[in-house]
């Protein structure tokens, strides 16, 4: 009777445990569901959703270059709460609080049932792990996944029941559809399932997935790249998901790789200390010693493929952490258990145990401390909105329609005031604008094809595009400063003109331009916007020409390129596409005063002879240049 009432009594302690570890991990996230952080990176998770659901696809329009799991995770909660902050990240805590779970399960499997509070609270003593733990990007999310295949291949070859090895491959599939560099998480899978007496400890033989098993692992994975290939473009998806990351990759150093995760495991020196020191408490008893081989494997290939990663964003680096806390959740077990059996025994007896036990009791303290040192003063300030962001926020939902576009650079800012941004604007990070796939052109086109209603600069990633906010400000109705975030009301002309102005012989038609003033002074900038339609198939690339010119002869100003920076080559032209070209054209400072005439026209590339063009009734232009309008040149 003592004996079950001291059992029930500890499955009691057990359950606790976990909810006060659950409860910890959630506190922090919940909290915070709504604040301001992460602008650019959340932002533009969020907004990429949020487009697929308003009528964008995702690859085609709106840009992204990891595959799209997660996107169309945040689609579904947003159909069903709405595209808000906190209804996208209560999504992403939601996913990575199974992760949490999972690490809990794989240590409770490995070392016993205490070992999986032990290990969670380990992993929670990570002052960037609950401050990241609802945070809208791919990386700890795709982590959590692949945890929860981790632990379901540890079940399988525990039970031997078929749907766990079928939960471990659909959430293998999970993991890569949401980011492929979980790719590594395969190595301790192989191991689970092929090498199960070599790696698990168990109190009986295992037996390694048969034929069978495998493509009950294997079809879950298959049929999820099937279908996610069949539901997106495969051109585009491969374009962005492969091409991009290789461009990204060829083009960016490794040297610091080295650093970064030598710098993560240096601030993390009490999680490594205390790996350490429960590895060798493990060692001491055989058939634990097998799982020390399946997470140093596990650990050692997170570690190269984050070295071979370009680039590496610290954010990655914390998938170091995860065997780290599973070996520390249980050697403390462990440990606890050697300090109890010593009352029985001499310190002569228990020597080595003893002593690996009193350190490892020291490693605990001393990291208890650190993370709460680390962390308190987070816990206490809160990143929140300043009065700041929520002017420039009320700004946006006072000028900007419910169905506006806005052109920022803060896309976060944008979603919570309840507006998107322009589907171009998804390229608009750091790394896309540093490799030049999102061009000033590029800007320009995607405000006008769309239609923005107003343009905010905020991070500071579009300064990077050479005169974008000077055109904006040229063109802009109104502004606003807010500190240091500026903000623009725009008022810009309809990509949709009404007749054709000209008609080139190949069969392009110009339809209309807009301009930023009509005024101009020696050495100003006049940025010329030129609708481009083709009702017909063109087989060879143009160039177009812009000039500044007066009716007496001489040029004093001109623009000469292919559509849109080489974005947009007319012979890649769909039929009846409407194509936004932006020119940004410098006048002369020697110009003099007077009436200059605007023409345009057309070359193929690399010849320079020009392409005949005609008027609406039929008539030729002279010297194969149509003249769009005049424009006024003023004395300084």
């Amino acid at each position: 009777m003592d004996v079950k009432l001291r059992l029930t009594w500890q499955n009691v302690a057990l359950w606790i445990s976990w909810g006060l570890v659950f409860a910890l991990y959630l506190a922090w996230p919940l909290t915070h569901l709504d604040a301001y952080l992460w602008t650019n990176d959340e932002g533009l998770y969020m907004q990429r959703a949020a487009l697929a659901n308003a009528g964008y696809p995702l690859y085609t329009e709106t840009a992204f270059t990891k595959p799209p799991l997660l996107i169309w995770i945040l689609r579904v909660a947003f159909l069903v709460a709405g595209p808000t902050l906190p209804a996208a990240r209560l999504t992403v805590l939601c996913l990575t609080l199974m992760g949490f779970a999972a690490t809990g399960v794989i240590a409770r499997q490995l070392w016993g049932r205490w070992a999986g509070v032990a290990a969670m609270a380990m992993l929670y003593c990570l002052p960037e792990l609950p401050v990241r733990a609802h945070v809208v990007m791919a990386g700890l999310p795709s982590m959590a996944v692949a945890l929860v295949a981790l632990a379901a291949a540890i079940l399988f070859q525990h039970r031997r029941r078929r749907g766990w090895i079928v939960l471990s491959g659909a959430a293998l599939a999970g993991a890569l559809l949401i980011h492929p560099v979980l790719i590594f998480s395969t190595v301790p899978l192989a191991l689970i399932l092929f090498l199960p007496d070599s790696v698990l400890g168990a109190d009986k033989p295992l037996q390694r997935a048969t034929g069978l098993e495998m493509f009950f692992f294997l079809a879950p994975i298959l049929l999820a790249g099937a279908l996610t290939v069949a539901a997106v473009d495969r051109r585009s998806f491969f374009t962005w998901v492969f091409q991009s990351n290789y461009q990204a990759a060829r083009d960016v150093p490794r040297d610091e790789n080295w650093n970064m995760i030598a710098g993560f495991l240096g601030s993390s020196w009490a999680l490594v200390g205390l790996s350490i020191a429960s590895s060798a408490v493990l060692s001491t008893f055989p058939r634990r010693r097998r799982a020390l081989s399946l997470l140093a494997a596990w650990w050692l290939t997170a570690c190269a493929t984050l070295l071979a990663l370009s680039p590496l964003w610290r954010q990655y680096l914390i998938f170091l952490a995860f065997p780290l806390a599973i070996v520390s959740g249980g050697g403390i077990v462990a440990a606890g258990r050697k300090l109890l059996r010593l009352r029985r025994r001499t310190w002569r007896q228990g020597g080595l145990r003893g002593l690996w036990a009193v350190l490892t009791i020291v490693w605990l303290t001393a990291f208890g401390l650190n993370r709460w040192e680390k962390t308190r003063p987070k816990l206490l300030e809160g990143p929140e909105w300043s009065s700041d962001h929520l002017a420039a926020r009320s700004f946006i939902e006072e000028k900007v329609p419910p169905d506006g576009f806005v052109a920022t650079d803060d896309p976060l800012l944008a979603l919570a005031a309840g507006r998107l941004v322009q589907p171009p604007f998804t390229e608009a990070s750091k790394k896309q604008i540093e490799m030049g796939n999102f061009t000033t052109e590029g800007a320009m086109e995607g405000m006008l094809r769309y239609g923005s209603e107003a343009a905010f600069f905020s991070t500071g990633r579009l300064i990077l595009l050479p005169g974008f906010e000077e055109w904006v400000s040229e063109v802009a109705t109104e502004r606003r400063e807010f500190d240091d975030l500026r903000a623009y009301r725009l008022d810009l002309p309809r990509p949709e003109p009404d007749s054709t102005l000209a008609r080139f012989e190949n069969g392009i038609e110009l339809r209309g331009y807009a301009l930023s003033r009509g005024v101009l002074g020696p050495g100003d900038v006049l940025t010329v916007m030129l609708f481009w339609r083709c009702p017909d198939d063109v087989t060879e690339d143009n160039h177009v020409f812009a000039h500044l010119v007066q009716e007496e002869g001489g040029r004093w100003g001109q623009h000469d390129g292919p559509l849109q920076d080489g974005e947009c080559p007319t012979s890649q032209w769909e039929q009846k596409e409407l194509v936004v070209d932006v020119h940004r054209i410098g006048l002369s400072p020697e110009a003099p005063p007077g009436t200059y005439l605007l023409t345009v026209g057309m070359y193929p590339w690399p010849s320079l002879e020009r392409v005949p063009v005609f008027l609406p009734n039929g008539d030729r232009w002279p010297q194969h240049r149509a003249v769009v309008t005049e424009i006024s040149v003023v004395s300084p």
